[in-house]
């Protein structure tokens, strides 16, 4: 019992964390209707985790929406949602942290101010928490005081900010989160300034800018408005209106691909408003179909005991295949949302790679000519393995659709496969040898030349580095009307993975297409495909 609850618990965690994801890309409708449906599943299985997690979700939807009568509801919910039984101060703090999100933004600061206070508390009580105390740091308690600062610099409470400041001095280091050391400097910069130190405030301002260097993002703005103002105030006028004028383009360049994106969400959402709207249409006419079926049922009734039999056999017949119809409906959706799940998983590996590589190459003015060509190596196998894995997705997704264009022509299979192999030749990989078996040099048939060289590649490259010698034979036979291509010792076959088996169903469904066979066989695999005259 503990276990299920452990894994209802991680369900519901990640469910949550999805939705989290769908929020800032602007799908709030979307997120709000699978919100419902987490409230709707925790409730059959009685799971408090889960049931929170879902109030927790559908408020994000509504706070997102940036509409202040949407923000109402938004508190309402993470209101209700603290007085649910089984809350934790873990979800404690996030719930109080979301309702403080809203205040600021409705400059609510004394309320701001007393949540602080009791999130304040709430951390307090975690550090006394084992279950808690390992995941805080130093760093979770500068932010405390951070946010504290904010307000006071927004309300001009430099007494109170200077307070703060000082205290978060006391767990600042140069190496602590990157926002966190931005904002501490910021801060610094803004208490400077209230207190008219404009050279002491512009070094803070400078600190926190020459940190982020290329970055464009609306808090570098914020702090280049505060030093626009404080050159203002130096009167540098020429240097303060330079500034303003990059900060107007950036913030022009920033709100048009916002608003690129806010209509694409708007349309989104427009589209799944739309469908539900249709589905309620499709239901009523359902209902008015079944209250018609039932009055030409009691309209048999009376005019024969044995028809009305005779109906109900039919409707229980109907109602099966429609059950399972939709039971397989349930399944394939269940089964779709795992493999985006795994294919999400499998790209964010060498996307996470890019990205850090690419940030240390960016920020570490101290690396070596060796490290930066390894990192470069590095960034340009998991680039090459990122835009691999996504053309292999869009492969299976046109051919599962039907609208992959093939380009059909009469070809010497011999050829292409004579082809293929000198290819593996030339890579020159040690731990790889190919021989091609065929009593034919010559083998005509209508085939996807493009197509087929690369299906033959695939099963015949190692995907990944090999630990032990393969020693690779191709089979070329004529067997009743279609040509056998047997692949011994098949290097794909050595491997495993939510990758390997888009390519695996890749070749599956191009065979498909084209009346052949796709057979994998230990470590070989036999391919036929059907020969045209």
């Amino acid at each position: 019992m503990y276990n299920d609850e452990k894994c209802y618990k991680e369900y519901f965690r990640t469910w949550g964390q999805i939705l989290s994801l769908e929020g800032f890309e602007g799908n709030t409708e979307y997120m709000r209707l699978q919100a419902e449906e987490m409230k709707r599943e925790a409730l059959e299985l009685n799971n408090e985790q889960g049931l929170i997690i879902a109030y927790i979700a559908m408020a994000q939807a509504y706070s997102r929406s940036w509409v202040k009568k949407e923000e109402n509801k938004a508190l309402k919910i993470l209101h209700e949602a603290l007085s649910l039984p089984g809350i934790t101060l873990e979800n404690k703090h996030t719930i109080y942290s979301q309702i403080n999100t809203i205040n600021i933004n409705h400059e609510d600061y004394k309320e701001y101010i007393n949540i602080l206070d009791t999130l304040s508390l709430i951390r307090h009580k975690m550090m006394d928490n084992p279950l808690y105390a390992k995941n805080m740091s130093a760093g979770t308690l500068l932010e405390d005081e951070l946010k504290y600062c904010n307000v006071y610099s927004k309300t001009n409470d430099t007494a109170n900010l200077k307070k703060h400041l000082e205290k978060a001095t006391q767990y600042y280091s140069k190496d602590v989160f990157y926002n966190y050391y931005m904002s501490y400097h910021n801060q610094w910069g803004k208490y400077y300034y209230a207190l008219k130190q404009y050279d002491k405030a512009l070094e803070q301002f400078n600190i926190a800018l020459d940190r982020m260097k290329e970055s464009v993002t609306f808090f570098k703005l914020s702090i280049m408005m505060s030093k626009a103002q404080t050159l203002f105030e130096m009167q540098q006028f020429k240097e303060s209106a330079l500034l303003n004028k990059t900060i107007a383009l950036k913030i022009d360049s920033i709100v048009q691909t916002i608003e690129h994106k806010h209509e694409d969400a708007n349309k989104a959402n427009f589209i799944i408003k739309h469908n539900i709207l249709e589905n309620e249409k499709r239901q009523k006419t359902f209902h008015l179909t079944i209250i018609v079926i039932i009055v030409i049922i009691l309209l048999f009734l009376i005019l024969a005991i044995k028809r009305l039999l005779t109906t109900r056999k039919q409707l229980n017949v109907m109602r099966d295949k429609i059950t399972n119809s939709y039971q397989a409906i349930e399944a394939a959706n269940k089964l779709k949302e795992v493999f985006l799940r795994n294919i999400i998983n499998e790209i964010s590996k060498p996307l996470s790679e890019v990205v850090t590589l690419s940030d240390k190459l960016c920020h570490n003015n101290n690396l070596s000519p060796e490290d930066v060509s390894n990192f470069s190596i590095q960034i340009k196998e998991s680039s090459n393995e990122l835009l691999t894995m996504i053309t292999n997705i869009l492969d299976l997704s046109r051919l599962e659709s039907g609208m992959m264009k093939f380009n059909i022509e009469q070809y010497n299979v011999v050829q292409i496969c004579q082809d293929c192999c000198t290819a593996i030749k030339m890579e020159e990989n040690p731990k790889l040898t190919v021989k091609f078996d065929s009593s034919r040099d010559e083998l005509f048939t209508e085939v996807d030349v493009f197509r087929f060289n690369k299906m033959l590649l695939s099963v015949m490259q190692p995907p990944k580095p090999l630990s032990e010698l393969c020693q690779l034979v191709i089979k070329l036979e004529v067997e009743a009307g279609n040509l056998r291509l047997t692949i011994n010792n098949s290097p794909l076959t050595y491997f495993s993975g939510q990758d390997i088996e888009i390519l695996h169903e890749i070749n599956r469904l191009y065979l498909n297409k084209f009346n052949g066979f796709y057979q994998i066989s230990g470590h070989n695999i036999i391919i036929t495909y059907p020969l045209h005259k």
